[in-house]
């Protein structure tokens, strides 16, 4: 008894050492998103997270903790936002800017000391989170440029596959030719030997080449000579006369 006794003290003092020794740490600030100095936030749709190393979520703590952080950008306009609260992750808590930010600019949230947990510990300090947003300007231009390039890669491998087909059908159509001259296709394609076929196909050959010798030119048009001129009509008649008075005598 003795022995079980000294065993449930010492197991009650290593919990309350281990309690105080928590609690004797406080709150403390262990991660965010963005991170410190981080200089490429999207001006868009930003939310802030921040991790903490106690729970945060109970009513009492949300109303204790109401305007403890703000957020200013570098003009000094501060920024206005929602806080909300992960019920899943109650150590979390969740800062969704109601507005856009301004592009290539820096902001800073003042976390202020006086921030506590649901435990009831505090910061104990100031704490400031200094981020920047990115350029957007230069984005849309870089992006411009990569949908440009991507345009001319496109159009190259378009022209390429055009040439590709272009060449595949001459040498489909040089395919066509070389079936038709080669004995063992020919012969193959028309059932025959290929003694008959490399016969049809040097007579196709000679025939081929004979149509082109002995094409004859064309024949040139005749000379036809001029028709000659007939003798007047008083003349024949004067002949005619002259012919008959000499039969009479």
């Amino acid at each position: 008894m003795k022995r079980t006794g000294s065993i449930l003290i010492l197991s009650l003092l290593i919990v309350m050492l281990s309690f105080n020794f928590v609690s004797a740490a406080g709150l403390e600030l262990i991660d965010s998103n963005p991170k410190q100095g981080y200089s490429k936030v999207e001006p868009k749709n930003v939310m802030i997270k921040l991790f903490f190393n106690e729970d945060m979520s109970a009513e009492a703590t949300q109303a204790a903790n109401k305007d403890k952080c703000t957020l200013k950008g570098s003009d000094g306009k501060t920024v206005p936002f929602t806080v909300l609260y992960d019920a899943k992750d109650k150590t979390k808590i969740c800062l969704v800017l109601d507005a856009d930010l301004v592009s290539s600019t820096e902001y800073t949230l003042s976390i202020s000391g006086t921030v506590q947990s649901d435990s009831g510990n505090t910061l104990g300090e100031d704490q400031t989170l200094v981020f920047n947003t990115r350029n957007s300007g230069a984005d849309a231009n870089i992006n411009m440029l990569m949908m440009g390039l991507m345009v001319i890669v496109m159009v190259g491998f378009t022209m390429r596959d055009a040439k590709k087909a272009a060449e595949n059908i001459k040498k489909d159509q040089a395919a066509a030719v070389e079936i038709n001259t080669n004995p063992y296709k020919y012969a193959k394609e028309k059932g025959i030997t290929v003694e008959a076929a490399a016969k049809e196909i040097e007579a196709q050959k000679q025939k081929g080449s004979g149509s082109k010798k002995n094409k004859k030119p064309a024949d040139k048009p005749k000379k036809v000579a001029p028709a000659k001129p007939e003798a007047p009509k008083k003349q024949v008649k004067k002949v005619r006369t002259q012919r008959r008075t000499k039969y009479k005598k």
